[in-house]
């Protein structure tokens, strides 16, 4: 019995651990990110009514960690997935109940949201996000907070774009141009610091002069 309480007192110790070292992430919706979700709703229903459905119950941004879901000033308990790149959380009022089904894609900061409403057989979604860490476990934290990273995060999406198209002209990205973060801008912005038109310039100061190019304005 000893051992039967001190191997559940470790397990509950060994869970805790992990929600308080877990990722957390600051979403904001991509620019079209309803575009795939209307496919998934009611087609009876005017485009009109579908993007109101959209709006009113996908937040714009959010952030999430193991624990809850701050949506504007009010927070929501999350309910399941894995509490990493997973999440599921269930909103309840006297008016509706809704589950929202959220994964994060860390490597390319990028998170895709789905809604089943309880009276509907099937998800609304996906509905598309840029999410960027905001901290939690060591390795993640080492693996997301690099200045390029950090950076590119704040740029529009036709900035973003705009550096990838820029770095494979200068032959250092192959990769495709779809403003996503991954190891092949990284490298391609590390390899570019070295270019002449930015020696001697901070990370910040390097994406200010990215910035103003003739595309994106």
């Amino acid at each position: 019995m000893f051992f039967l309480r001190l191997s559940v007192f470790f397990t509950c110790l060994a869970l805790q651990i992990s929600l308080i070292s877990a990722e957390g992430y600051r979403c904001e919706i991509r620019e079209n990110g309803y575009a795939s979700a209307f496919s998934s709703m009611n087609p009876h229903l005017s485009r009109k009514v579908q993007q109101e459905f959209l709006e009113t119950f996908s937040p714009r941004t959010f952030e999430i960690n193991a624990s809850y879901v701050t949506l504007e000033n009010s927070q929501v308990e999350v309910s399941g997935g894995d509490r990493e790149k997973s999440f599921q959380v269930r909103v309840n009022t006297h008016t509706y109940r809704l589950t929202y089904y959220i994964n994060i894609n860390p490597f390319t900061d990028s998170g895709i949201v789905y809604i089943r409403p309880q009276s509907a057989y099937k998800n609304v979604g996906p509905i598309r996000y840029s999410c960027i860490s905001t901290g939690g476990s060591s390795y993640k934290k080492s693996s997301t907070s690099s200045p390029f990273r950090q950076e590119f995060s704040k740029l529009t999406s036709c900035n973003k774009r705009y550096v990838q198209q820029f770095l494979k002209g200068q032959n250092l990205y192959n990769g495709a141009i779809d403003g996503l973060w991954g190891s092949g801008t990284a490298e391609g912005l590390r390899r570019a610091k070295n270019l002449s038109a930015f020696k001697n310039l901070t990370t910040a100061k390097m994406f200010e002069k990215l910035k103003l190019n003739p595309i994106c304005g």
